[in-house]
């Protein structure tokens, strides 16, 4: 499985790295060779000859104890320790559940890129507010400008002119 975990950045069609998931380990326990793996993952994470991120992550998904060596029907519970025996159990919904797992990994994925570049964002949204103000100075003073009420009076905080 070496080449799909050496390669597998090469056969997506968005080519950034997984920075939350340790999505080689489990690359590495996909049991079958490449062609095979990827013919496992649902035409529409794969589209054309290459894996889409949540294909990726559904392939990834094959090679984890819930799911790895199974039939396309089964799962695992791996809730008990190992020495009870790991109990298989029919799913005939295994494909909604994986492809399910994905979309939710894959979200989860961009909240922590999200968070991550949030002080960038905050940095970015300043600069741009800063570069907005002069406009909006601008169309206050053609709607006739901004007045707040002291008292009995109106005083301008963006007066005309």
């Amino acid at each position: 499985m070496d080449d799909l975990v050496d390669h597998y950045l090469s056969l997506m069609e968005d080519p950034r790295p997984f920075t939350f998931f340790d999505v080689e380990r489990a690359l590495r326990e996909v049991p079958w060779p490449l062609e095979a793996s990827l013919q496992r993952v649902p035409l529409h994470l794969r589209p054309s000859d290459r894996l889409s991120r949540h294909g990726v992550l559904y392939l990834a998904l094959l090679g984890c104890q819930p799911f790895y060596n199974l039939q396309d029907h089964e799962i695992r519970d791996v809730r008990r320790p190992p020495a009870y025996g790991m109990y298989r159990h029919t799913c005939n919904a295994r494909e909604n559940l994986l492809i399910q797992l994905a979309d939710t990994l894959l979200l989860y994925e961009r909240g922590c890129e999200m968070q991550q570049d949030w002080p960038a964002f905050h940095q970015s949204m300043r600069i741009g507010l800063l570069q907005l103000r002069p406009f909006i100075i601008i169309l206050l003073n053609l709607n006739g400008g901004i007045t707040k009420k002291c008292g009995n009076k109106e005083k301008a905080v963006y007066p005309r002119g």
